[in-house]
């Protein structure tokens, strides 16, 4: 149960408990009224059950308020503890701007971002989206001081290390896939490749390996949202490359098709640059980085 909840909204719900008063809980938590209202509503929803009787001045528990009540409570101790138990953070502060890939960002760092806000909470990340080219152009700048790219970078003047090697998919429309199923290769006649950009990586891997597989599209299409690619791709205006993590959901939903071809893994790593001293800050965001992925593998 506890899994579904937001850890917000169920401190919103002790503090309106205790407090027995919307208006009163905003004030102490530093919220609008509507805010308060809304967060002990999702919780009413995620329960199924009604937490408060509203009375024409304040509100009071019911009988499965008083119960989540206790265990609320025990969240609250459970958190304050886990702050205690931590090795502190607060020695190390500074700002660090990373620059990275979205589709990387949003399947593999969620967890490890809020890991890191919770125990260095003196360090501020700024991520910034790009591709290989941006974030190499913005390193060698100045303008952030680590990146993480797919593939080893052309460019001179930074130092890369590898994290992960992610494995690729070509995903198409149910309908492309059941061609493919009986066409082979026919299927992919004048069809539309569906990418990020020429400056992806995905995308000139993806052109390299049709060229070598003797297939001409008959156009490329740029989407700048990974969102916006599959519902692309859904609705049958092309073809893409993507990282399987990216599409794993839609596939297994029979929402998306793929193609079952041999495609090589992409290396995804660090960068920065080169014969540069990185901050104390940008230290500790590398090697929380390194730790991370040292032991994974692409087994999806």
């Amino acid at each position: 149960m506890f899994e579904l909840l937001d850890g917000k909204q169920v401190e919103t719900v002790r503090v309106v408990a205790h407090t027995k008063s919307i208006s009163r809980a905003a004030e102490q938590l530093g919220y609008v009224q509507s805010t308060i209202t809304s967060h002990v509503k999702m919780v009413e929803k995620t329960v199924g059950q009604t937490l408060f009787h509203r009375l024409p001045r304040g509100v009071e528990l019911t009988e499965a308020g008083a119960i989540f009540l206790r265990y609320s409570e025990k969240w609250s101790l459970l958190g304050r503890e886990l702050t205690q138990e931590l090795p502190s953070g607060q020695s190390i502060e500074g700002t660090v701007t990373l620059s990275v890939l979205e589709s990387f960002c949003t399947t593999r760092m969620t967890d490890l971002l809020t890991a890191i806000f919770l125990k260095y909470p003196r360090i501020k990340l700024h991520l910034l989206p790009g591709f290989m080219e941006d974030t190499c152009q913005r390193i060698l700048q100045g303008e952030c001081e680590l990146g993480i790219v797919a593939g080893r970078p052309q460019m001179g003047g930074v130092d890369f290390l590898p994290l992960v090697n992610v494995r690729m998919v070509w995903v198409v429309p149910m309908s492309m896939q059941l061609r493919w199923e009986e066409e082979g290769w026919e299927a992919l006649d004048d069809v539309r490749v569906i990418g990020f950009g020429p400056q992806c990586v995905y995308q000139a891997v993806a052109s390299q390996l049709l060229q070598e597989s003797g297939i001409k599209p008959s156009q490329y299409s740029t989407f700048y949202s990974l969102e916006m690619m599959k519902q692309t791709i859904k609705v049958g205006m092309g073809m893409a490359l993507l990282p399987y993590r990216t599409v794993k959901e839609e596939i297994e939903q029979e929402a998306l098709g793929y193609l079952p071809l041999q495609v090589p893994t992409l290396i995804h790593g660090l960068v920065w640059k080169q014969g540069d001293e990185l901050s104390p800050a940008a230290i500790t965001i590398r090697d929380i980085l390194v730790e991370k992925f040292k032991n994974e593998q692409e087994a999806d």
